[in-house]
């Protein structure tokens, strides 16, 4: 019998997802070795300081700008076209970047000139490449596993920070910063060479009138806002986690203020340097995001009122957010880390189950990329003011004050009927009504 190339394959879901995830890591590895370069090689005197923290906030924009700004495009891109196409295509863009990053600072060659237009290069093609990669794989499995699925998405960027500090210090410390990059680039062929051989199925695309034209690419980007529009309960799934988003945010800029003021007579009586507390804090922080994420993938998530493994995730996290921000205690504070990473993971396999399962395949790529956008744009703004915040307010207050809103926000949401709707089946279309086609 012939292969049927529009079945679900769970066996050919985990060849991309470790595949992709090799070169996922790859690219931790090569962002971690160009930070290593920029405070060791370019940046390396004390009177630096201030040269290399504008640097490390231009690589910051230089990704996150092109990510953010492109996401809607690369949204319809992953809708129009082949998926495994645009991925494949993204992955050999990102090799041959590594590559040349790798023979710069080879030969000597690398400035800052050269990185940003590089960085921001990279943060296009893994946008295009992040688009089609999440509206490829629920192609590959059933809507049943899609929790379970969405809980191994999760976990690779978990595993990557807990893993990557400690393999590029080693990999640098015994070879050099160009051999991690070569290692990207790899990484990358690699993935290229299973995403080859890979089937992975089409979405069909949706119908369009025969009199009317091709859509134009903007008429195409306002498809997923319209659809978002025409769903308001999605509106609130999304509002929620705009919302928990901006106050989380904080919380990387201060975790190291916190353990080297708040926690600083704890650790010192307990014989740490402040690089032993602060390794301490940030592995155990991102140990409990591979737990969360191999608990939702082991668990398989809830199979109905999935909004309530999105709102306990984040009440919980609310509640560790306030016990760290009144701990004076490293270990209390460690542990209270672990427990608020181990809900992301649960909280954001449920929301992506959810989003899965009401909006059609042929569009999630317009769609999800609308909701990237919405849900990621609060945190650039909160990073930005809570820079300011900490000259002035004690981050442990900053974030026992978020985490009280935070706790507020959930809990207000527990009760929102509007946002419990997502786990009602989608309405039907009147009598009559057209096909869904590009909004207009």
């Amino acid at each position: 019998m012939a292969p049927q190339p529009n079945r679900p394959s769970f066996r050919t879901f985990l060849c991309l997802w470790a595949s992709q995830g090799l070169s996922q890591f790859g690219s931790s590895l090569s962002f971690f070795a160009i930070s290593v370069w920029l405070v060791t090689d370019l940046y390396p005197a004390p009177e630096q300081k201030a040269a290399l923290a504008a640097t490390l906030s231009y690589v910051s924009l230089a990704f996150a700008i092109p990510s953010l700004a492109l996401a809607p495009i690369a949204g319809v891109f992953a809708d129009r076209y082949d998926k495994k196409r645009i991925m494949l295509l993204m992955d050999l863009g990102a090799a041959l970047v590594a590559g040349l990053m790798a023979y710069l600072i080879w030969t000597e060659q690398f400035s800052i000139h050269l990185l940003l237009p590089l960085i921001a290069a990279h943060a296009a093609m893994a946008a295009f490449h992040g688009a089609a990669f999440d509206t490829a794989y629920p192609l590959l499995v059933d809507e049943a596993h899609l929790p379970r699925a969405n809980g191994m998405m999760q976990l690779l960027g978990s595993s990557s920070a807990i893993l990557v500090p400690a393999v590029a210090a080693g990999l640098i410390a015994l070879t050099s910063t160009a051999f991690v990059l070569l290692l990207d680039l790899i990484s990358f062929l690699v993935a290229v060479v299973v995403l080859a051989v890979l089937a992975v199925p089409r979405a069909e695309p949706a119908a369009v009138q025969p009199s009317k034209a091709t859509p134009s690419l903007w008429l195409e980007v306002k498809v997923g806002m319209q659809f978002l529009l025409e769903r308001r309960e999605l509106l609130w799934l999304l509002s929620m986690f705009a919302g928990a988003n901006l106050l989380m945010a904080p919380l990387g800029i201060y975790l190291p203020l916190i353990t080297k003021f708040t926690l600083a007579t704890d650790w010192g009586a307990r014989g740490f340097t402040f690089q032993g507390a602060f390794a301490l804090l940030d592995t155990l922080f991102a140990l409990g995001s591979v737990a969360g994420g191999l608990f939702i993938a082991s668990w398989g998530g809830l199979k109905g009122r999935r909004v309530w493994g999105v709102i306990v995730p984040l009440l919980a996290g609310g509640l560790m957010m306030i016990g760290l921000g009144l701990s004076h205690s490293l270990y209390l504070s460690a542990g209270v880390l672990f427990c608020f990473s181990f809900g992301n993971p649960v909280a954001n396999a449920h929301s992506q189950a959810i989003w899965q399962s009401r909006t059609p395949r042929e569009k999630q790529g317009r769609v999800f990329a609308v909701r990237r956008v919405i849900a990621q744009v609060t945190s650039p703004l909160m990073v930005a003011i809570s820079g300011w915040l900490a000259g002035r307010v004690d981050p442990a207050f900053i974030i026992l004050l978020f985490g009280l809103l935070l706790t507020a926000w959930a809990t207000l949401q527990a009760f929102n009927r509007r946002i419990h709707a997502v786990d009602l089946p989608p309405a039907p279309l009147p009598v009559g009504a057209p096909v869904e086609g590009p909004a207009s």
